[in-house]
């Protein structure tokens, strides 16, 4: 069983039932710690995930970044494989000789000229997009071609379009709840750039999906974004708001797709645990 255990607080339960039934148990951990922003729920979380800590410590476990690896080890755990989380190339448009980018911007209202900032994800504090709106604001100063599509909703969706409102911002940007998934390459392949504001990304699939598309990439610096961006090689990583603006004013473009097919699919990822299944031997010291 390979369980994607993170916090999960049914994770000893699963522990139980495969050592009852003498079954080899790989956990797949992204996160060691809870990111809630409610500290009730952040501390009764990280309470119970003490127990998972320690059951981590007698199984051979799968780690989704490099610091998630270093947590476990700062904890005790010794047995780590890197497997990062990837793309699966069967699901993703290939074919688009005959894309328009002129096309999408005009369905969103845009002008062809116009340059996108991308933002995807759910409109939560995690995810900063009052903060984006702000920063975007200077964006606009400093190049008034700059345009701002943001997809999502979330308990702060009226906030977001209150910010927008109050900062004039209402014809350079555009809000929409959701787009179907196989649709959203469109969009990456419109953009001119992609933006994460989350300072505790686990991971970030929207990055490998941008990254695949050529899409420049500013993401604030976090364990999944530092794992996956070479700073100034593929993409972007950046600690302040001004780092983030001139970055995003920056016109350097970046060719990734081939680096994310050699380091980023679901192929190489069940090729490593492939291995790491026929290289183990079952033994719970429980």
């Amino acid at each position: 069983v390979v369980c994607f255990s993170d916090t999960q607080l049914m994770f000893p339960c699963v522990y139980n039932w495969c050592k009852k039934n003498n079954i080899r148990l790989f956990p797949y951990i992204g996160v060691t710690r809870s990111n809630s922003q409610n500290f009730f729920i952040k501390t009764v979380i990280n309470l119970f995930n003490s127990r998972n800590l320690f059951l981590y410590k007698h199984l051979p476990c799968l780690a989704k970044t490099p610091y998630v690896s270093k947590c476990l080890r700062s904890s005790g755990v010794n047995s780590i494989t890197l497997a990062p989380v990837g793309l699966d190339v069967e699901l993703i448009k290939n074919h688009i000789a005959d894309f328009s980018s002129s096309d999408v911007k005009k369905a969103f209202g845009f002008d062809c000229p116009d340059k996108i900032i991308l933002f995807v994800g759910r409109l939560t504090d995690e995810k900063k997009p009052i903060e984006m709106l702000s920063y975007f604001q200077k964006i606009s100063c400093a190049d008034y071609s700059y345009k701002l599509l943001m997809v999502g909703t979330g308990e702060l969706r009226e906030q977001v379009l209150s910010k927008i409102s109050e900062l004039n911002l209402d014809d350079c940007v555009k809000l929409i709840d959701k787009i179907p998934n196989k649709e959203m390459w469109r969009l990456y392949k419109t953009a001119d750039c992609f933006v994460n504001l989350n300072t505790h990304e686990i991971f970030g699939m929207a990055i490998l999906e941008a990254l695949f598309y050529d899409c420049k990439v500013v993401a604030w610096s976090a364990p999944g974004p530092d794992y996956i961006l070479k700073n100034g090689v593929n993409g972007w990583l950046v600690n302040s708001e001004q780092e983030f603006i001139n970055k995003i004013l920056d016109s350097r473009k970046f060719e990734t797709k081939g680096y994310i097919l050699d380091a980023f699919t679901w192929n190489n990822t069940a090729s490593t645990i492939y291995n790491l299944l026929n290289n183990s031997t079952f033994a719970l010291r429980l």
